[in-house]
């Protein structure tokens, strides 16, 4: 990574694109919320529609994270589905903050992210699940966030995940 690489281009080293940003329907449902040099985003789901092929995650998931190797899970393991909906949530993340701060360059760091993952009981690898959030971050932003996961038995509009993430703007 280049020290002064932008990350708008580190993103695209990585090989992804923003998504499009999703203007809510209703005002009161603004994704988020600015406060000077501080950005707040709201939880999002990796997905708007709630049929998301990520399914609750059980005692079936869980891996032996000392060898943990996600190129190593097939596509239709759940804790392979459940990465590629942190990595999809961390983008739409991304995506927001970068429509509200006038464009993902005038971000200077992703200083908070908490991760709330659908589980059902005996799943213990929920430090897993929130890899690809650090590591997308971490390579756009040069430092990863403080972070935090917690498991719950449900989620509003049956969302597999939510990411709710905190942004410092860049002075000017």
């Amino acid at each position: 990574m280049q020290d002064d690489a932008t990350p708008s281009a580190r993103l695209a080293a990585l090989g992804f694109e923003l998504p499009p940003y999703e203007v809510p329907e209703e005002p009161f449902l603004a994704p988020f919320s600015l406060h000077g040099d501080r950005l707040l985003i709201s939880a999002l789901a990796p997905f708007v529609n709630a049929d998301a092929p990520i399914p609750r995650l059980n005692q079936d998931a869980n891996v032996d994270p000392e060898s943990f190797d996600p190129d190593d899970l097939g596509e239709a393991h759940p804790l392979k589905r459940a990465l590629m909906g942190t990595r999809l949530a961390t983008l739409r993340a991304l995506s927001v903050a970068a429509a509200a701060a006038g464009g993902l360059d005038r971000i200077k760091a992703c200083t908070r992210a908490s991760l709330t993952v659908r589980t059902g009981p005996n799943f213990e690898r929920l430090g897993l699940v929130y890899m690809p959030a650090h590591r997308i971050m971490m390579s756009v932003f040069g430092q990863g966030p403080a972070y935090s996961i917690s498991g719950v038995a449900a989620l509003p509009a049956a969302a597999p995940m939510m990411l709710e993430t905190e942004f410092v703007l860049r002075h000017e």
